[in-house]
């Protein structure tokens, strides 16, 4: 649910789509555009994650699902948010991943 409330009050970029989706497996290039390779891996993913809507279309329903399964399975390859330079640029860094599952306060992410 936490997700959920944060991509719906601030949907993620398309770029940061793309990195976790790539993070989680799928062959898809950071572009920040909605190419066939990143509409194909959001329909494949929605189809196995969420079938019950699988438009290949972008959303914080998507992007939730995504990142809870990132920080679940994959914690060390969750990508940071792109929100204007809000985030810190280490994707590697404890600290980084933190401020993102808002253990840190200092942005819009306030548990």
């Amino acid at each position: 649910h936490r997700y959920r409330q944060r991509f719906e009050a601030r949907p993620p970029t398309l770029s940061l789509l793309q990195r976790g989706l790539e993070a989680y497996g799928y062959d898809v290039d950071d572009t920040g555009e909605l190419d066939p390779r990143t509409r194909a891996a959001l329909t494949a993913f929605q189809m196995h994650f969420r079938p019950s809507d699988w438009s290949g279309q972008p959303d914080a329903g998507t992007a939730a699902i995504l990142f809870a399964l990132l920080e679940k399975y994959r914690p060390r390859a969750l990508p940071l948010p792109d929100f204007g330079g809000a985030a810190e640029s280490h994707a590697g860094s404890q600290g980084a991943v933190r401020f993102f599952r808002g253990e840190h306060t200092r942005h819009a992410f306030s548990p």
